[in-house]
């Protein structure tokens, strides 16, 4: 009864495998679960059934990337099991493909080890969809990798020094050039858009500063191309800088040959701007001021605000504490256990 019921569990796991069928598997009065195991793990179903579980496998390890031969001959291996007409010969052949995984795995680790470098560096570039920025060169560079990999399976001990140098300085600028339209692509846009619109003659000053800070970014990105953070905050300097010579430039403009008329409109709308900013605060009507002393009141009042609510922070903090220790002190008593010395 019982070796039944082990029987009826494990002809289950196989159907749940795929097999089209199941193992002819003859049960006897008197086996055992080693007797019913044995006969089983040795039927030609399972050994085929088993060697193609093994091959999804292998493909998600992706071992047909690192050692493709070693693959290919393991499903060779089933298919020769699979045509075999003897039961024996085709479990004997599909057990094999254990020991080539095996070996296609052991090749996987020492590739892994041996070219850790270039892969670190594709990751890098995966990273800052280098992919999508430079496509035609970043499948090159997959190319040369995987085929690196492949004369590796071919000449286990072919000394790679010299083609992982020249890949490795072909990664390098792969990188260096991705930064450089990724990350300032939009800062050259606004700093081409400012030049266009002659931000030198009416932002001068700003418009310098926005040529440094694009010229240290790509200098940045040059140098320091491993350190992203690093890069992104360069870039982001870049790219800020650039607008504002974009739009003061274009601020200056409008302010060129004003009449008193529209000068003075200039001037109030500027005002009603600060004046806005005032009102949402819930301060005094601060136009009597001029407008330099407008701002000075605004961020005073902002510095206040913010020191008040840092204070009442700290009070709710303390308050709590305060709180959750008298609770401790109450639970203590109520358990009879007394406070460690020195504690309040």
């Amino acid at each position: 009864m019982g070796v039944r019921l082990i029987f009826t569990a494990i002809a289950s796991v196989f159907i749940l495998f795929g097999c089209s069928s199941q193992p002819d598997i003859n049960v006897y009065d008197g086996d055992t679960p080693a007797d019913l195991s044995k006969r089983y793990l040795t039927s030609r179903e399972y050994a085929l059934e088993n060697g193609r579980q093994q091959l999804n496998q292998a493909e998600d390890e992706e071992l047909s990337y690192y050692s493709p031969k070693r693959l290919l001959l393991a499903q060779e291996t089933l298919n020769n099991a699979r045509q075999q007409s003897d039961d024996q010969q085709a479990i004997d052949q599909a057990n094999q493909i254990s020991d080539i995984l095996a070996q296609a795995r052991e090749h996987k680790t020492r590739v892994q080890e041996k070219l850790a470098t270039l892969f670190s560096q594709m990751r890098t570039l995966h990273q800052i969809h280098a992919d999508k920025v430079h496509p035609k060169t970043y499948q090159q560079a997959e190319d040369s990798l995987a085929s690196l990999v492949r004369r590796l399976e071919s000449e286990p001990d072919y000394d790679t020094q010299q083609p992982s140098s020249l890949l490795t300085q072909s990664l390098v600028a792969l990188q260096i050039d991705t930064l450089l339209s990724s990350q300032l692509g939009s800062a050259h846009k606004f700093f081409k858009r400012a030049s266009q619109e002659d931000a030198k003659r009416y932002a001068p000053l700003t418009f310098r500063q926005a040529q440094q800070a694009l010229l240290e970014a790509e200098q940045t990105i040059q140098q320091h191309y491993q350190d992203l953070p690093r890069v992104e905050v360069a870039s982001k300097k870049a790219e800020h800088m650039a607008q504002r010579a974009l739009y003061l430039s274009r601020e200056v403009r409008s302010l060129m040959n004003l009449s008193a008329d529209d000068a003075e409109h200039v001037a109030l709308k500027t005002e009603q701007l600060l004046h806005n900013i005032a009102q949402h605060m819930k301060l005094d009507d601060l136009r009597a001021m001029s407008l330099q002393d407008q701002s000075l009141a605004i961020i005073q009042a902002l510095e206040n605000q913010q020191t008040r609510l840092r204070q009442m922070l700290e009070k709710e903090y303390r308050d709590e504490r305060t709180q959750d220790k008298q609770r401790i002190q109450e639970l203590e008593q109520d358990l009879g256990i007394a406070s460690p010395a020195g504690e309040s």
